[in-house]
């Protein structure tokens, strides 16, 4: 009998609705969260999703003392919310710095950007700061467990081949 590998994946998400809903989806990796006798895609591993927090300072938290987790689902797009003077100024950046400065703290971290934005700017600027994957939360949901799924067995970015894949609309669905 082949044991499954099970990858841990937390997530950062401030809408509470898109938290909750994409918390549930996560749970039935590999499968339709609404057929589950539908798998979407192979995998021969399992999801543990080890947090879902709502802001940046409670992610820093997760991420010290979850040493364990080796994806991150990262909405580029945080509300900013009333902040504490006395926090670390660092917390409270875009998309982008975010990205850097979490990996600057985990640095085998695999952060795939989950967000609205429909821009190949804002897909590039998330890259170049070091992230593995970009699905739009408008894409299948097939894509982001392909973006999962991708990035969990591949052991260097380096070796990541990002495309921009267009629709006729011109919106980008996945970039890996």
């Amino acid at each position: 009998m082949t044991q499954t590998k099970t990858l841990n994946i937390a997530m950062i998400e401030d809408e509470p609705f898109s938290r909750l809903a994409l918390m549930e989806i996560l749970k039935k990796y590999p499968y339709h969260h609404k057929e589950p006798e539908l798998q979407l895609i192979y995998s021969d591993f399992s999801l543990q999703v080890v947090g879902c927090v709502s802001n940046t300072p409670e992610l820093i938290t997760l991420l010290e003392s979850n040493p364990e987790i080796e994806v991150l689902l990262l909405d580029y797009s945080l509300a900013t919310g009333e902040t504490d003077e006395n926090a670390d100024a660092s917390l409270s950046q875009d998309g982008a710095g975010l990205i850097k400065r979490l990996l600057q703290l985990r640095p085998a971290l695999k952060i795939i950007v989950h967000t609205a934005h429909k821009s190949l700017a804002v897909a590039r600027l998330a890259w170049q700061a070091g992230a593995w994957g970009f699905v739009q939360k408008s894409s299948d949901i097939q894509e982001l467990f392909f973006a999962i799924s991708y990035v969990a067995e591949v052991k260097n970015s380096s070796l990541l081949s990002w495309q921009h894949c267009l629709n006729p609309q011109n919106k980008i669905h996945t970039i890996l």
